[in-house]
């Protein structure tokens, strides 16, 4: 039996905090600047509110892979469904009926996290891309667990370094999708024996999920709104990694052990 179980630990739980609590993805100032473009651009024009009114129902809109075009829609289509008569007028000035902007954004992160957690799909990792070793005796497992091991620590370094002094900011982003693509390559170069080829796929593919959503966050200025639903889903493949890491090494223990 493996007296070295193989670390399932979290590997880059400092940096999830930092980002998470980072006014980068903080959903307040821009998404609300948002709201009062969008709010301003319908006041001055019945044909915007119209014009809204059928965006928000084409499909092509709703499949948008820009979070925040697709919230500006979601915005255009509250605000004609409140004015159906189009612009009014208050004291003879120019009025509309607007939707609560904390409201609004609080709803539509609500509906985008469950439509990412029960969409979220994989990639796959294909075993021809990967140096699969047939041989799986004890001293080939020890030195995977050893490399896998290293591999780890390595990572949580290369995060400490990309944030120095410990506070997380946008320039850093660069350095840590760096860290999160050496990460993934040293796995792809890592052999594997047969026996751990299931927990070897599951740390890569959760770790290219994660960089995919590192690379959102850094598509801030484009995405703001893809950029706070990214940053809430770190922590969440992070800890399905864990679980999973966890559950492909008890399916290996048992073949393990049963194959001596």
């Amino acid at each position: 039996m493996v007296n070295n179980p193989i670390v399932a630990d979290n590997i880059s739980d400092s940096t999830i905090t930092k980002i998470e609590s980072n006014n980068l993805v903080n959903p307040g100032s821009p998404l609300k600047r948002v709201v009062a473009q969008v709010s301003d651009s319908a006041l001055n024009s019945n044909e915007y509110l119209n014009t809204a009114s059928k965006e928000n129902n084409n499909e092509l809109a709703q499949n948008s892979s820009n979070f925040t075009d697709l919230f500006i829609r979601e915005i255009q289509g509250q605000i004609s469904a409140e004015n159906p008569n189009g612009i009014g007028t208050v004291d003879g000035e120019p009025a509309i009926i607007l939707p609560d902007s904390d409201t609004l954004t609080a709803d539509f992160l609500a509906n985008a996290q469950e439509k990412f957690i029960s969409e979220l799909t994989l990639p796959e990792i294909k075993d021809s891309d990967l140096k699969i070793v047939e041989d799986n005796n004890q001293d080939l497992l020890m030195t995977y667990a050893q490399n896998f091991d290293k591999i780890v620590k390595n990572t949580r370094t290369g995060f400490l370094t990309a944030i120095d002094g410990g506070e997380f900011a946008e320039e850093d982003l660069d350095e840590i999708i760096s860290v999160y693509k050496n990460t993934i390559k040293s796995f792809y170069l890592l052999s594997v024996p047969r026996l751990l080829l299931g927990l070897h796929k599951t740390e890569i593919a959760y770790l290219s999920e994660e960089l995919e959503l590192f690379e959102k966050i850094k598509n801030v200025q484009q995405d703001p709104m893809g950029a706070i639903i990214a940053s809430q889903n770190i922590s969440l493949l992070e800890k399905e990694l864990n679980e999973q890491v966890n559950i492909e090494y008890q399916k290996f223990l048992k073949l393990f052990n049963s194959n001596k």
